[in-house]
């Protein structure tokens, strides 16, 4: 949620092309912005996990103007990305303290001063602590004007309460600071809106996916996948980084065995950079801390938004969370924006250092749910589901680029089978053919082999929204045994090929496959991707034998297919 999420993160489809409808402008949510607030940093003591570990939370504290024990207003927790603070939300949390709202921005366990190690956003732990700064707005006597919490300040007077003891307070953040939100809206039921932002669904599926053998909720693997290498080596060092040497200092036994994680989450971590997929133990990090695993758990109304440029958190892991709730009668809302942890927002979607509802589409819709559920303002009017559309052409807000529907597609606008020649329109199994790629052994950092169909060019654009899927008929040399360890791991991607014959894969992303079993042919469910082939260009899939972001197999194996076809969604 920032204008490069990366950055906030480190810092801190002879087709038919379905129309589109243009979203309509929602409304600026709440008042103009007044007098500035005024701030205080506070910290403030909770108790998190099984055996009611003592944490300190530093936070700052914005007071809106005019706001005191006759004139209350509603809350807002502000929560911010891996290896950020609570000075990653200044920008956004002055606005909304202008706008009305008492703003406690707070550091989670583990970064910006806060106490404790990182846990992963578990319920029990990161959800407990958030439950204490709920305590904390509804007035509890809880807040020190220093870290050894001996200095007492007056309890907060001054926030709305729906019943003693219960604030009318949102939550609002990205990343890591999206999925938190779902641990505190799972053990506090005081919490009245989510806006999770470019989060995750099931942490399995962020880190090590496997894009074959997925239960109902569309993601989670029932065969464990293959490592993001870069991407948990990143994490893992600004976990460690975190505290600084004055943290260390202050704390001399958070330095030791892993530095700044708690003991399950680094193993978890430091094991699937090793190994390659997560082992047991592993799994059980990654269950507590998923919201796929407890999303009976939250009945908070949720405004998703999820970026298109991101490798990391994948449209796809809200498009779960987005069924999974609506499924249960939740009010769900969700937003496939530009922006995310491998690209910047489009302009006029969201700046969150200078927020402004009137030009910016996701900050309108944001300030909108937020002001229809914490102050009783009007009801939101978009579709459920809006998607932003790069081809359009706009200036100021991003609202006309922005299309809608009630629901992600799944209908195919294109059916292309894989043949000798290359991708051909219809369902018809062209002659048989034979392909072969060589996977890469873990841990070399190549792209290793690729084939590739490409189609012919297009006469008319093709429009694809939604995840593409792939079947594949294959074989592997050795066949694979020892289970998911010894299977072959390969890589899957749809690429926009230029009438130059550039070769761009969308967005850059990939579907890794680890398949045990090849005697049967394998689905692969590509990405979610919001794209439009230009007619003159060219449609193509590509299979990789390796990928330098991910481990891949453990040894050298060849994977041959002899057919399949891609299909691709949109409206």
């Amino acid at each position: 949620m920032a204008r490069s999420l990366s950055a906030a993160l480190l810092g801190a489809a002879l087709l038919i092309s379905a129309p589109t409808t243009a979203a309509a402008a929602p409304p600026a949510g709440g008042p103009a912005p007044g007098p500035p607030a005024s701030v205080d940093t506070v910290y403030i003591p909770v108790e998190v996990g099984d055996d009611d570990e003592r944490c300190v939370i530093v936070a700052d504290v914005y007071r809106p103007a005019g706001a005191d024990a006759q004139t209350p207003v509603p809350a807002v927790l502000t929560t911010h990305g891996f290896g950020g603070s609570k000075d990653s939300q200044v920008g956004l949390a002055r606005d909304l303290a202008g706008r009305g709202y008492a703003v406690l921005a707070y550091s989670g366990l583990g970064f910006g001063g806060s106490t404790c190690p990182v846990s992963l956003d578990s319920p029990e732990r990161d959800g407990r602590a958030a439950a204490g700064l709920v305590d904390v707005l509804a007035g509890a006597p809880n807040l020190y004007a220093d870290p050894e919490t001996t200095e007492p300040l007056p309890a907060l007077d001054y926030v709305r309460t729906d019943a003693p003891g219960d604030p009318r307070v949102g939550m609002i953040g990205g990343s890591y600071g999206g999925q938190v939100q779902f641990a505190a809206a799972a053990v506090d039921p005081r919490i009245d809106a989510l806006v999770p932002m470019v989060t995750w669904h099931d942490l399995g599926h962020s880190l090590a996916p496997n894009s074959i053998a997925t239960t109902a909720d569309g993601i989670t693997a029932a065969v464990p996948g293959t490592a993001k290498t870069t991407w948990l080596t990143g994490f893992f060092a600004l976990g460690a980084l975190a505290p600084g040497v004055e943290g260390y200092l202050a704390d001399p036994p958070r330095a030791q065995d892993c530095p700044n994680f708690e003991a399950e989450a680094c193993a978890a971590m430091i094991g699937m950079v090793t190994d390659g997929l997560p082992d047991a133990a592993a799994e059980q990090v990654i269950d507590r801390s998923s919201v796929a695993r407890y999303l009976d758990r939250v009945d908070v109304p949720t405004l998703l938004i999820q970026g298109q440029a991101d490798t990391l958190f994948t449209l796809d892991e809200a498009t779960a969370t987005f069924h999974g709730l609506r499924e249960r009668g939740v009010e769900t809302a969700m937003i496939w924006q530009r922006g995310g942890h491998s690209g910047d927002p489009a302009p006029g979607e969201m700046d969150d250092e200078h927020p402004d509802p009137q030009s910016q589409y996701v900050t309108a819709r944001i300030y909108q749910w937020l002001d229809h559920h914490l102050r009783g303002g009007p009801a939101p009017t978009a579709a459920p589901f809006t998607y932003f559309q790069d081809w359009v052409d706009y200036t100021g807000s991003a609202a006309p680029a922005y299309g809608s529907a009630q629901d992600v597609p799944v209908d195919p606008v294109a059916r292309l089978a894989l043949s000798e020649t290359g991708l051909v329109p219809g369902t018809d199994s062209p002659a048989p053919f034979t392909r072969a790629v060589a996977t890469v052994p873990a841990g070399l950092p190549m792209d290793g082999e690729t084939v590739a169909w490409r189609g012919e060019p297009l006469t008319d654009p093709v429009t694809v929204v939604g995840a593409p899927q792939v079947r594949l008929d294959v074989s592997a040399d050795p066949v694979p045994s020892g289970g998911p360890a010894g299977a072959p791991v390969f890589f899957v991607r749809l690429v926009d090929i230029a009438p130059d014959g550039t070769s761009s894969p969308i967005e850059d992303l990939v579907a890794p496959v680890r398949a045990p079993d090849v005697s049967a042919p394998i689905e692969v469910a590509l990405p979610s991707i919001v794209h439009r082939f230009a007619p003159g260009h060219r449609i193509g899939l590509e299979v990789l034998g390796g990928h330098p972001e991910f481990r891949g197999a453990i040894t050298e194996q060849t994977v041959r297919v002899h057919g399949g076809e891609l299909v691709l969604p949109g409206f």
